[in-house]
């Protein structure tokens, strides 16, 4: 019988042992470019460690789901961070799990409201990209280089995600 998990609001201070939550309401900016730009500094630490370690750039376009969400399975990324953009407005589901001793424990599920970005520190165990309405592409910035950087963890019950949702 799979467990139920709700969803709730995604705030920095609820998500704060997960990462960071990016987004521009709230932080403090500063004028750059002759006054044509405001820049929203640091909000995210990047995490590239392990052989040759480096930054990466990339774009996702990952199909929207629908609640409620069978979780079955979580991974995690021991050499680095993992930041996930999206580049148009839309809400999408932010799915982490606390660890004890290597195993992940009950997920915990989030709402990412539009104009909301996540960065997953390293070792943070997370469901996969899961917009819930129109297909959508994110920026990532995580680590590459050699070694794997890759835990995937399937869990013997599927859990659902469930809740009243407002995209």
């Amino acid at each position: 019988m799979p467990q139920i998990v709700d969803v709730e609001p995604l705030t920095r201070d609820r998500f704060r042992e997960f990462g960071d939550v990016i987004e521009i309401d709230g932080d403090a900016s500063y004028s750059i470019n002759g006054g044509m730009a405001d820049r929203f500094h640091d909000m995210a630490k990047v995490e590239a460690s392990g052989p040759e370690g480096r930054v990466l750039i990339s774009m996702v376009r990952s199909r929207h789901c629908e609640l409620p969400l069978v979780v079955s399975a979580v991974e995690r990324h021991p050499y680095g961070s993992q930041a996930f953009i999206p580049t148009k407005l839309g809400s999408f589901l932010v799915v982490v799990c606390l660890d004890r001793q290597g195993v992940p424990q009950a997920p915990r599920a989030f709402i990412a409201q539009p104009g909301q970005g996540v960065n997953y520190h390293s070792n943070v165990w997370h469901g996969v990209l899961s917009p819930l309405v129109n297909e959508q592409d994110f920026l990532v910035v995580d680590r590459g280089g050699l070694g794997s950087n890759l835990e995937e963890y399937n869990f013997a019950e599927p859990y659902v995600i469930e809740g009243n949702v407002r995209c």
